[in-house]
């Protein structure tokens, strides 16, 4: 924010518009935060992108088989634009079809979202986990912390992470991640060092994390296969240490509590 305000003042009564992944802007400008694309959005993102649709067609005017592929990749891809490009930028260049992509990211969603973006203009032919990569990377030279909590979430339900569920896990927590789950400010911090790369997002109201669900498909296969056990090993720890311990007597006392980590409790048992 600091590098453009004084191009900001001198623009006079212009409207700028920036783009940017920084979630803190200050008073630089007013922020617009932009979430996933909607399923629509994303079938018609992908569908003109691949060139299989004109430009002017929406989706009442492209045929059902076409629309039903379409919709299985865009729910894939979770409405993330630079997926769904990708995705498209594949489909257009190899002539796979839609149900031919359909069935490599069944197969093997991590490896086709470490495919470049060859149609792209000179040489940025950045892939989803090459982006993603390198933010990883300069998270791991900023803040240990925010690295093992990014790889907690990873193997976590991606909805609805509470702080609270962070915290009670605190004891079963290796040591860098227990020193900050037990000191709320350098939990914020460590949080806040995730949502500057937009790998986390924060609920206002509740509070509650979230990550995308190709963001935790990419980190874990940037693990090997033993750090990848490692975290979730310690995820199933860090989750049975939260969960509470239930006495039938009086379950109504834990019952919201539970209610709240179950989703955790869940993607455990995977």
């Amino acid at each position: 924010p600091a590098a453009i305000y004084e191009f900001i003042l001198q623009m006079g009564e212009s409207h700028i518009i920036l783009t940017t992944r920084a979630q803190a802007i200050g008073a630089v400008a007013q922020t617009l935060e932009l979430g996933e694309m909607n399923i629509e959005e994303s079938m018609l993102l992908l569908l003109r992108r691949a060139q299989i649709a004109p430009a002017h067609v929406q989706l009442e005017d492209i045929p059902e088989t076409s629309l039903t592929l379409a919709k299985s990749i865009a729910l894939v891809m979770g409405g993330l634009p630079l997926a769904l490009n990708q995705a498209a930028s594949y489909i257009e260049e190899t002539g796979c079809g839609l149900a031919g992509y359909l069935r490599l990211i069944e197969a093997q969603l991590a490896k086709m979202l470490n495919v470049n973006d060859r149609a792209l203009i000179g040489d940025h032919h950045t892939s989803v986990t090459a982006t993603w990569t390198l933010s990883f990377e300069k998270i791991k030279q900023n803040n240990a912390a925010a690295a093992e909590l990014l790889y907690l979430c990873a193997f976590l339900s991606p909805e609805k992470i509470y702080e609270e569920f962070i915290i009670d896990s605190a004891p079963a927590l290796d040591a860098v991640l227990q020193t900050v789950a037990t000191d709320p400010i350098e939990l914020h911090w460590a949080i806040a060092e995730l949502r500057k790369y937009s790998l986390l997002r924060t609920d206002p109201d509740s509070g509650a994390l979230s990550i995308h669900r190709l963001v935790q498909t990419v980190i874990q296969d940037t693990m090997d296969e033993e750090t990848r056990r490692c975290w979730a090993e310690r995820t199933i720890k860090a989750v049975n240490q939260a969960f509470p311990q239930v006495e039938v007597a009086r379950w109504h006392e834990t019952w919201s509590k539970c209610q709240r980590y179950y989703p955790q409790a869940d993607a455990s048992t995977e």
